[in-house]
């Protein structure tokens, strides 16, 4: 009796679960859909040879009543093998089967595919989805887009161009895919022509503004102000914030780390995915931000306290709920943000305030860590723009000789002499962004370490560097003239380098004004730049010289990558002092090295040329005199 009830029960319990397996596997897979405006009829199609994966044929229909009747036709087409014919094929046809092709074939952010979905629903299928493939022309795209232009809004409002570029991106896809599966002979989508888009010019309002908005937001919604100031010092996007949890911030070492982004898609739950670029940003953070961001937790932690729960470390930062487990809507805030500026009169986007990041540290005090880590090697990517920098035709044998290689980046490794004058000249622009990369950068940790009271701030520190720099370069010149030697020049700055650098580590640390004196004289020592550029530009031919004079500056600002992280990694066993100082001479000393191994160009007659293996006049270069 009990083995009959056990099995009873086994056979209940498997027909119960093959009734709601059919259930969902109907609803998956359901013909006749209401998508609003209209009724989306869906058949099967049998199975993909190639992928084997499921194929539908599509219609659409105004009354669910109409629908049933497509259905019965699209079935019937189907069932006599006239499917796949591509005469038959519509634009609505093509449309539904690219957007079920395009989720497979590469990954899509769900707020893009929600964009192309509301296109092909409100604009594609209702104005072009009968037509036949093969019947689409440049002419009725062009139509179609000019139409849309002038009414494609609900109530005939026109159409801004940007939304009409993304009906077209639709299309244009879908179209070239078309061409591939051989539906078409040609791609019409090529030769169309969508509405221009003016870019808008990114307006960030003044920085007395900015900082007027953000202490008003800390007053009046803290958890808002500390996200608006988050975005302004990391320049992050707001979806990054809003995905940002506690274990991705480390208070003690006062960074952050940024490697997701929420997503916002109308009807469905927040996305919490990786990030735009799917790269991973550890930015640093000023002393007043970590205090804010201190005070933020505590906050969070004592609402979990009081309901009985300790606030886990995967919580977001920013979240409507007690315990942190769902993220702050994007889109809450830009209202919020929207409704705040309004009240102030500060005519900003949220978007905006990403671009007041630099001036906006310098204007606090920020810790300029952060910036060099989001310009992420500004330097060489300006290198990567200006790699194929083509020289002026000053000299006329340039334009006559057929064989000179004129601007050619890479023609500078195929001589060992010529790289190795190359990478001299480089090393000896390195102790620049030594002295703003570490001295400056890190004045605020660097005074306490050397044993000030106060805190001296990196704003002050960059900006007194500066100034002495461009004092530098104007004395720096001078001297070059006045003694009709680049490279005695350069020995004297950087001699000069050296001594202050000295001079920081062994004077700095007696009184803050002391601190920022020191600083100010390591910026007029390493204002060599103007001759250091110069001498670099005269050290190679005609044809290499403005690649050389672009190229060279933009390695020296990507040395402070090494710099940054040689001295991160010397930092535990020597302690800060210690790296510092153990950078700044392997710095110096490959300034010397390279120094020494450059000959002189002041004087020197520039009408020459690099071929070969030559390397300047006297190492077999031609001349064009």
């Amino acid at each position: 009796m009990a083995l009959s009830s056990a099995c009873l029960a086994c056979f209940l319990a498997q027909t119960l679960a093959q009734s709601c397996a059919i259930e969902l596997f109907r609803k998956a897979n359901k013909v006749i859909r209401n998508r609003g405006g209209y009724w989306q009829v869906k058949v099967y199609a049998g199975l993909d040879p190639l992928t084997g994966k499921q194929r539908f044929e599509y219609d659409r229909a105004k009354t669910k009543r109409e629908a049933v009747r497509v259905e019965a036709a699209l079935k019937t087409k189907v069932a006599e093998g006239r499917s796949r014919g591509t005469a038959a094929r519509t634009v609505g046809d093509l449309v539904e089967r690219w957007y079920e092709w395009r989720q497979g074939v590469k990954e899509i952010s769900p707020a893009t595919l929600e964009g192309y979905r509301r296109q092909i629903d409100q604009r594609i299928i209702p104005a072009l989805g009968r037509i036949p493939v093969r019947r689409l022309d440049v002419e009725t795209l062009d139509g179609f887009y000019a139409e849309l232009r002038r009414r494609g809004k609900a109530g005939g409002q026109p159409l801004s161009p940007s939304t009409v570029r993304a009906v077209h991106t639709v299309l244009s896809g879908s179209l070239r895919q078309a061409l591939a599966w051989g539906w078409i002979p040609h791609n019409p989508a090529r030769l169309a022509t969508p509405p221009s888009v003016q870019r808008s010019d990114v307006a960030p309002p003044p920085v007395e503004q900015v900082a007027g908005l953000l202490a008003t937001a800390l007053k009046r919604n803290p958890r808002l102000g500390l996200f608006l100031r988050l975005a302004v010092v990391l320049g992050a996007r707001r979806g990054e914030l809003c995905a940002l949890r506690w274990h991705h911030v480390d208070l003690d070492r006062g960074e952050v780390l940024l490697e997701r982004g929420v997503v916002y898609v109308s009807r469905q739950p927040l996305i919490d995915k990786p990030t735009k670029t799917r790269s991973k940003r550890r930015l640093a953070l000023d002393t007043s931000t970590v205090e804010l961001l201190r005070a933020h937790r505590e906050r969070s932690e004592q609402v979990a306290r009081e309901l009985g729960f300790t606030l886990p470390a995967s919580a977001y930062v920013f979240s409507r709920e007690p315990d942190g487990s769902r993220p702050l809507a994007p889109t809450l805030v830009s209202h919020q943000f929207a409704a705040l500026a309004r009240s102030l009169g500060v005519r900003c986007r949220l978007h905006d305030l990403r671009h007041l990041m630099v001036t906006y540290l310098i204007s606090q005090g920020v810790d300029w860590r952060t910036a060099y880590y989001i310009g992420g090697g500004m330097g060489l990517t300006l290198l990567v723009l200006r790699i194929g920098v083509v020289e002026s035709g000053m000299f006329a044998s340039m334009a006559t000789n057929k064989q000179l290689s004129r601007g050619n980046f890479f023609r500078l490794f195929t001589s060992a002499r010529r790289f190795g004058r190359y990478l001299a000249i480089i090393g000896v622009g390195v102790p620049v962004w030594y002295v703003i990369g570490i001295l400056c950068t890190l004045a605020p940790e660097l005074g306490p370490a050397l044993g000030l009271s106060e805190t001296p701030r990196a704003a002050m520190s960059v900006l007194l560097a500066y100034g002495g720099l461009t004092l530098g370069d104007l004395g720096s010149g001078l001297l070059s003239h006045r003694l009709r030697s680049r490279r005695t020049a350069l020995g004297i700055f950087l001699a000069a380098t050296a001594a202050t650098v000295i001079g920081f580590f062994a004077l700095g640390g007696t009184s803050l004004t002391m601190f920022y004196v020191m600083t100010a004289l390591a910026g007029v020592a390493i204002g060599y730049w103007a001759v250091f550029v110069s001498t670099a530009a005269e050290l190679f031919g005609t044809n290499l010289r403005a690649t050389v004079a672009t190229t060279v500056p933009n390695f020296v600002r990507g040395s402070l990558v090494l710099i940054n992280l040689s001295h991160g990694a010397l930092r535990e066993p020597l302690g800060l002092v210690g790296a510092s100082i153990a950078i700044g001479a392997a710095s110096l000393g490959v300034a010397f090295a390279g120094l020494f191994a450059l000959r002189e160009t002041f004087g020197v007659d520039l009408d020459f040329h690099e071929v070969g293996q030559g390397a300047s006049p006297r190492e077999g270069a031609t001349s064009g005199a």
